[in-house]
């Protein structure tokens, strides 16, 4: 009997170990699992922990770069397509300072140091190595308030609308800003909301005859609400250039950039552009200026549109925003 029960305990003495034996391993895996939730998150929280001083500090720099900018578009002159800026590039330090070319030349660092192409026609240039820039004068720009009938029938046409169509859509922008209600030949007042007014957002275009998101799409950029009643071709988008003219002269007309011509009858002749349309080689004192600010991971977009009056003296500012978007 007694080895019986001897028998007995110690088979219940293994069904114990066994249990124990599993309850251990469901601790130890629920331990694992809260380790491995602690680590990921732990992971996470420092992800974005980084994230977020990467922000700020692509933020600081897009705010140095807007007031640096601000302050060589008013302290420099402004040419046909450029402005005169001094500023320098160090690649070598990422920074940048005000030296002179002539000093740039005799630096011992001069094959790190660039000098900026401060151009009006949108191209990028770097202002650091994190920090890009963009300028567009707006008298490259093909203007709303000013639209040009042949200018605006044949920027319409490239995008695929026949003759009749394009031209129908500059007569409908035309009623849709004049004060009457009296429709063009091909132009349009018989939509149920007419401004008669002056465009206040270019996205209003959208409402014209035979107007589409994919062709609003392919003009947008073209168009601005801040232009002037003559169009410069030496800040004007390539696109713009083909539309007036054909992509070679296009082509030709960006190279002339470099060395713009003194006479605007060469330009003209060259673009086939009407007597009526006039061209100027000047900037308007309105520019698009937006900031890409890229730090790791984090890349911040900011866009000004400053109109700049850098002779204001009493309460006149010498520059104002009309219009700012981005972070």
């Amino acid at each position: 009997m007694t080895q019986y029960l001897s028998s007995m305990q110690l088979a219940s003495l293994k069904a114990t170990k066994g249990m124990a034996l599993i309850q251990i391993l469901i601790l130890v895996g629920v331990l694992s699992t809260i380790a491995l939730y602690i680590s990921q998150s732990t992971r996470q929280q420092v992800t974005i922990a980084q994230w977020s001083i990467d922000r700020a500090q692509a933020y600081v720099n897009a705010h140095s770069a807007k007031n640096a900018v601000l302050f060589e578009l008013l302290t420099n002159e402004w040419q046909t397509n450029k402005i005169n800026s001094e500023l320098i590039f160090d690649t070598s330090t990422e920074e940048s300072s005000n030296v002179t070319a002539v000093e740039n030349s005799t630096n011992d660092g001069r094959e790190n140091r660039e000098v900026l192409p401060w151009n009006l026609y949108s191209e990028p240039f770097k202002l650091t190595d994190s920090v890009e820039v963009r300028l567009q004068d707006q008298a490259g720009l093909l203007s709303l308030h000013f639209p040009l009938a042949d200018l605006t029938k044949k920027r319409f046409m490239l995008t695929g609308a026949s003759e009749e169509i394009a031209e129908a859509i500059g007569a409908s922008l035309l009623d849709w800003q004049d004060s009457d209600s009296i429709a063009r030949s091909t132009g349009d007042e018989s939509a149920q909301y007419i401004r008669n007014a002056l465009v206040q957002d270019t996205r209003e275009i959208l409402l014209l005859k035979n107007m589409s998101i994919e062709r609003f799409e392919q003009v947008e950029s073209d168009f601005t609400l801040f232009g002037a009643s003559y169009i410069n071709l030496m800040t004007s988008p390539e696109t713009v250039l083909t539309a007036l003219s054909n992509q070679l002269i296009a082509e030709e007309i960006v190279k002339l950039r470099l060395s713009p011509p003194s006479r605007t009858s060469a330009v003209r002749n060259m673009m086939g552009l009407s007597s009526d349309i006039d061209v100027y080689f000047t900037p308007n004192k309105v520019v698009k200026i937006s900031i890409s600010s890229t730090m790791n991971d984090v890349e911040l977009n900011q866009t000004l549109m400053v109109k700049f009056s850098p002779y204001s003296t009493g309460n006149v500012k010498p520059f104002t925003i009309k219009q700012r978007s981005g972070s």
